[in-house]
C-alpha cells in the first residue's frame, strides 16, 4: 500500500513538474510568434511592434520566474534594445540576465559577450574590454574566456596598429600562464592553439614552430591537421625548410588522406625546390 502512494505521488509530482514545463515553454514560443517579424527584419520593425515584443516576454518573465524561458526572454529584451540601438537599456538587461540566472552559466557567458560587444558598437574600445575581462573572470576556462587575449590583441591591432606588438605579447605571456595551471589536457591544448597563433602574429617564428611541433605531437586533437599545415607554411614560407616543410605536409596527407587540407599539402607540396629530399 505505502509503494503503491508513492508511485502515485512521484507520478503527481512529475506531472505536475512537466506540465510546468510545457507552460513555460509555450509562453516563450508565444513571444517568440510576436518578436518573430521583428528578428527577420528588424529594419522594417515600427515602435509599436519593438514595445509588443518586449511586452510579451517580460509577461514569460513574470509569470514564469527563474526558469529556463525566463533567462531566455530576458535575453531577448536585451536583443531587442541592441536592434534599437539602445545600448544603455541593452547592458541593463544583460546584467540583469546574469545576475538572476546564474543557473543557467552558457546563458550568462553569451550575455557578457553580448553586452561587450554593445561597448564596442559604439566604439567604446576600453569599456568593452574590462567587460570582456569580466568575462574571462567569470567563466575562466571557457572557449570565449580562452580566446579573449588574443581576440583584444588584434582588436588593439586594428585601432592603434603602433601598439600592436605589446598587445600581441602580452596574450603570449597570459597563454603561457594559463597553459602553466590548464585543468585538464584538453583545456591546455586548446590554449597552446592560441599560443602558437600569438606568436604568428609577432612573427615569432622559432617559438612558434615549438608550440606547433608539440600539438603535432597530439594525435587526438581535431585541429591536427591545420596545425600540420601550419607547420609546413612556416616552413616552407618563413624559414625557407622546405625538407621540414615536406615532412609536414606528408605526414598530413599520410595520416589524413580525406581531409580538406591534404588539397592545399599537395599543391604546397609541388611549390617545394625539385631537389628538396
Amino acid at each position: 500500500m505505502l509503494r503503491r502512494v508513492a508511485a502515485i505521488l512521484l507520478s503527481a509530482a512529475c506531472a505536475a513538474g512537466c506540465s510546468a514545463e510545457y507552460r513555460a515553454e509555450r509562453r516563450y514560443w508565444q513571444a517568440e510568434q510576436v518578436a518573430a517579424p521583428i528578428l527577420k527584419n528588424p529594419q522594417a520593425a515600427r515602435p509599436e511592434q519593438m514595445a509588443a515584443a518586449a511586452a510579451a516576454y517580460a509577461r514569460v518573465i513574470q509569470r514564469v520566474p527563474g526558469t529556463l524561458w525566463a533567462a531566455r526572454a530576458q535575453g531577448r529584451i536585451a536583443t531587442l534594445h541592441v536592434l534599437q540601438q539602445d545600448y544603455d537599456q541593452a547592458r541593463l538587461a544583460y546584467q540583469q540576465l546574469v545576475r538572476l540566472y546564474g543557473r543557467y552559466p552558457q546563458l550568462c557567458l553569451w550575455a557578457q559577450q553580448a553586452l561587450a560587444r554593445t561597448y564596442e558598437a559604439q566604439d567604446r574600445w576600453p569599456e568593452a574590454v574590462a567587460a570582456y575581462e569580466d568575462l574571462v573572470e567569470a567563466h575562466p576556462w571557457s572557449q570565449a574566456a580562452l580566446g579573449m587575449p588574443l581576440y583584444v590583441a588584434r582588436g588593439q591591432e586594428q585601432r592603434q596598429p603602433e601598439q600592436a606588438e605589446r598587445a600581441y605579447q602580452l596574450a603570449v605571456n597570459r597563454y603561457l600562464q594559463w597553459a602553466a595551471r590548464a585543468p585538464t589536457a584538453e583545456v591546455k591544448v586548446a590554449i597552446k592553439h592560441y599560443l602558437a597563433n600569438a606568436y604568428q602574429r609577432l612573427k615569432q617564428w622559432p617559438e612558434a614552430i615549438g608550440v606547433l611541433q608539440e600539438l603535432a605531437n597530439q594525435p587526438n586533437d581535431p585541429n591536427r591537421p591545420l596545425t600540420l599545415v601550419t607547420l609546413g607554411a612556416i616552413y616552407q614560407e618563413k624559414l625557407q625548410e622546405p625538407a621540414l616543410a615536406k615532412a609536414a605536409y606528408v605526414q598530413l596527407i599520410e595520416a589524413y588522406p580525406d581531409h580538406p587540407l591534404v588539397q592545399t599539402a599537395r599543391e604546397q607540396l609541388e611549390r617545394l625546390p625539385a631537389s628538396s629530399p
